[in-house]
């Protein structure tokens, strides 16, 4: 039976140069240029790979088989609190089951001042494809999404369709929620 990270990887296909200008799309939205940036739910690193052209960047994921890369969010982030400036995640917390540990496991290693940015499947644009993944657990709104953040005490949330592609993208991802917050 096939590793269902190593699934996931082989299944995913992002157009030619997707993941340097979503990584350097980030990177403008968040600031805080070269600080410590935490990549959770990072799969095999290749974000975390092109985050590292504006951060000290570094992830976490259960199924890594990177020993630099190991950790379980839905456990503890193997970091000390209010270490990064920014944590990112991008297809993660629908896939977990803990989500309430997850979010505040993100709010403990962010710093004061930090900000979390969140990308998940909108239910409402994907209810078609989202059940279609077996790893697939808890489905957001952005009602949702913004509670979760609230839930974790993050503030200056925003929340809506991540819609803002950098423009000249021709495949932009469509039914995307992106939530940011500070601490």
């Amino acid at each position: 039976m096939k590793n269902y990270a190593k699934m996931q990887s082989e299944m995913a296909h992002k157009p030619p140069g997707f993941i340097e200008r979503y990584c350097e799309y980030i990177a403008k939205m968040c600031g805080k240029w070269y600080k410590p940036m935490l990549d959770v739910g990072c799969g095999d690193g290749r974000y975390v790979d092109h985050f590292r052209a504006h951060y000290q960047a570094v992830g976490i994921d259960k199924y890594s088989r990177d020993h630099d890369m190991y950790g379980d969010a839905e456990k503890e982030i193997p970091y000390p609190s209010n270490y990064f400036s920014v944590v990112h995640s991008k297809s993660l917390i629908e896939h977990t089951r803990n989500i309430e540990v997850v979010i505040m496991e993100m709010w403990r290693v962010l710093k004061p001042g930090g900000m979390c940015v969140m990308v998940v499947p909108d239910i409402n644009a994907a209810k078609w494809n989202f059940w279609s993944d077996i790893g697939h657990y808890t489905p957001f709104n952005e009602a949702k999404l913004a509670q979760l953040f609230s839930y974790a005490d993050f503030k200056c949330i925003e929340c809506g369709q991540f819609t803002k592609w950098p423009h000249g993208w021709k495949a932009p991802v469509k039914g995307m929620l992106c939530a940011t917050g500070c601490k």
